[in-house]
């Protein structure tokens, strides 16, 4: 699955993929990170998120499931969430392929938190 998101850039087959084995098996860890990664990658951040966090809290130390979920929290309008969690990206693979992504909605919460009247988060 994670070949389809990934290298063959298919992350609807990778969804529809992993959909058909949740109904055969729950899904570990690393088939939660693909599944969240086929989600994001597709729009659906919601769903990516939750998917994205099983992974997490199944005990996932992969970067790129850090990296995805923050960038979801970030598209439903979670900035205290997506910032804590790109920095835990951060953190665990700073020259992630994703890093600059993680970097630049980084800097985005900083300027905008600069802007007259902006609330803390």
């Amino acid at each position: 699955a994670r070949f389809l998101t990934g290298v063959a850039n298919e992350p609807s087959k990778a969804q529809a993929l992993l959909e058909k084995s949740m109904k055969i098996a729950p899904l570990g860890a690393t088939s939660s990170a693909a599944y969240g990664e086929a989600l994001y990658l597709t729009g659906s951040y919601t769903n990516a998120i939750k998917a994205l966090r099983d992974s997490t809290r199944a005990g996932s130390a992969d970067p790129e499931s850090y990296y995805y979920l923050g960038l979801a929290y970030d598209k439903v309008g979670d900035k205290p969430q997506s910032k804590r969690t790109l920095n835990e990206a951060l953190s665990l693979k700073p020259n992630h392929k994703l890093a600059a992504d993680a970097r630049e909605v980084l800097d985005r919460f900083d300027a905008e938190s600069k802007l007259p009247g902006a609330k803390p988060f």
